[in-house]
């Protein structure tokens, strides 16, 4: 059973979109908390206007981009493929990381955190090996089935033209012979 944690992909996936979840909501929770500072106790210091917009902006992004992590739609797909890649996520994170900075130690530590997480993101952008994001409940299914099935031979083909989602999740089977041909 170990053996089969260690060699399935689809937990891997499942861990790195726990993770981009992680950030989005750490990311929402200290823009909320920038906007009640600001609100608060920085109201005599209305020079610095644009937190407001800056935080506000990041805590919907955060929203949307939580809500795509379940559910990768054809638009986001099609149009914010970006999303989809690891140097897009991890180019996000670092805007992210720049627009919840302030000058506590709370937000310089989720800054560091986010910050850190972009760029190991970026990092792994150059692995040829590593495929596309993809959302939680196609990682989801393909976990179940991987874990059901035990077998590493089965590959599973995306295409933006499916009318329901840009996943197939019927397996592509590879059956090969002893000879290596495939049958």
């Amino acid at each position: 059973m170990t053996k089969l944690l260690f060699q399935n992909v689809y937990l891997y996936k499942l861990l790195l979109n726990l993770v981009n979840i992680s950030v989005y909501l750490i990311v929402g929770v200290t823009s909320i908390i920038n906007l009640v500072r600001y609100i608060n106790y920085e109201a005599e210091n209305k020079d610095d206007i644009n937190v407001i917009g800056i935080n506000s902006f990041a805590c919907a992004l955060c929203l949307l981009l939580i809500t795509s992590e379940f559910y990768l739609s054809n638009l986001v797909f099609m149009y914010l493929k970006f999303l989809c890649t690891f140097i897009g996520r991890g180019l996000l994170f670092l805007l992210f990381g720049f627009m919840i900075y302030r000058l506590n130690s709370f937000n310089a530590g989720v800054t560091y955190y986010v910050t850190v997480i972009g760029l190991s993101f970026i990092i792994l952008s150059f692995f040829p090996s590593i495929s596309l994001m993809e959302d939680v409940r196609s990682n989801w299914s393909n976990f179940r089935e991987y874990a059901r099935d035990g077998s590493r031979s089965h590959y599973y083909a995306s295409s933006p033209d499916n009318a329901q989602n840009h996943h197939d999740t019927s397996p592509i089977r590879i059956n090969k012979s002893k000879d290596g041909a495939k049958l």
